[in-house]
């Protein structure tokens, strides 16, 4: 299902967004007449090819991992998977060596997608998506408002 390949450089389709009217030289007035729209073309909108993800419990992760999971499908993209299950780690803080002996970390496969549960080692997760042209994924993560646990 996930092979070491490459996705095409054809960018993910924008629709433009409202056009952005720009202040003339007289910040009270507005030029109506000039606009910008921040993507020119669709060639300015490129798609990340490595993404890391961090699940929060119980702040819809489990619907973005799903998102990303159908994404890496459909692009033929490498998602970090365990040998079996569908954690990275349950008991313990994730380590890169949990994927030897897989077929896909036997094989060299370069990864692309981390978004799977696991505990938290960011070392250990930059050892495996870390790219050759030292270039970092992107990483993101879903935060719940914090205050409320404390109350």
């Amino acid at each position: 299902m996930f092979r070491d390949r490459q996705i095409p450089e054809d960018p993910i389709p924008v629709e433009p967004s409202e056009p952005q009217l720009v202040p003339s030289s007289n910040d009270n007035d507005i030029d109506m007449e000039q606009e910008q729209n921040p993507f020119q073309s669709s060639s300015d909108c490129n798609p990340e090819l490595d993404v890391v993800f961090h699940k929060t419990h119980k702040c819809s992760s489990s619907t973005i991992q799903n998102i990303m999971l159908r994404y890496a499908k459909k692009h033929e993209l490498n998602v970090v998977l365990p040998k079996s299950g569908n954690y990275l780690g349950k008991a313990h803080p994730f380590r890169a060596g949990l994927l030897r002996g897989t077929p896909w970390e036997e094989a060299g496969l370069h990864y692309n997608i981390f978004c799977l549960h696991n505990r938290w080692n960011g070392k250990e997760v930059e050892k495996i998506m870390g790219r050759s042209n030292h270039q970092r994924p992107v990483y993101f993560t879903i935060l719940r408002e914090p205050v409320e646990l404390f109350r």
